[in-house]
């Protein structure tokens, strides 16, 4: 049903999928015609530089996963050791996995449970940090302030929960808080947080609003 153009012999097997001589000179012809009938001889001597393909030459090439590559690189967020995996092939986007720690371990599963992605190495390793101060940075406040509820009331256990401007902290019973704890999130993940002066601002409120409950 599907017939060959005047002039173009298909590809046999083993034959190069460049087009051979007689069929690049026909080609050349038939764009010589439109080339010319604009009046321009330059673009014909540019489409003399081409390599044209056949399209059994083209299909081949659509049809070839692009090349994938795949590394690790340390990385060190607010003094904690991680390990950045990226994937992703050559020319397209990258997916950055995260394990924490110095090495990734066989079977140990990832810091976060989904990859961060970047149009290419540079966004993907970018956004993979940003992504990664913010956990640690608020992973480290939780872990502060239950340091400081134990001390202040043993077996209190901290319920944090957070929204895009702050960080909230709240007691599970037995005890209460009279008002939650809002701390700014530019108070925890800003580059001059002081965890001295976080942990006073915890103490201090705990002293001041935590209260035993019924339950």
């Amino acid at each position: 049903m599907f017939g060959t153009r005047p002039g173009v012999a298909p590809i046999a097997k083993g034959e190069s999928s460049v087009c051979p001589p007689n069929q690049l000179r026909i080609m050349l012809v038939m764009l010589s015609i439109g080339f010319v009938h604009e009046g321009s001889l330059t673009h014909l001597r540019r489409a003399q530089q081409l390599t044209f393909l056949c399209p059994t030459a083209r299909l081949q090439a659509m049809s070839e996963p692009p090349a994938w590559r795949q590394w690790e690189e340390p990385a060190e967020v607010l003094g904690r050791a991680f390990v950045l995996r990226f994937e992703g092939p050559t020319d397209g986007r990258f997916d950055v996995w995260i394990w924490e720690g110095k090495r990734r371990r066989a079977g140990s599963r990832p810091y976060l449970r989904a990859p961060i992605r970047g149009r290419d190495t540079e966004e993907a390793r970018e956004r993979a940090l940003e992504v990664l101060h913010n956990y640690v940075g608020l992973d480290q406040f939780r872990l502060l302030a239950e340091e400081v509820a134990a001390e202040v009331a043993p077996g209190a256990r901290v319920e944090i929960r957070e929204d895009a401007r702050q960080v909230i902290m709240t007691l599970a019973p037995p005890y209460a808080l009279r008002q939650a704890l809002a701390v700014p999130r530019s108070a925890i993940l800003g580059p001059d947080t002081s965890e001295s002066g976080l942990r006073v601002t915890i103490r201090e409120h705990l002293e001041a609003q935590i209260v035993l409950t019924d339950r």
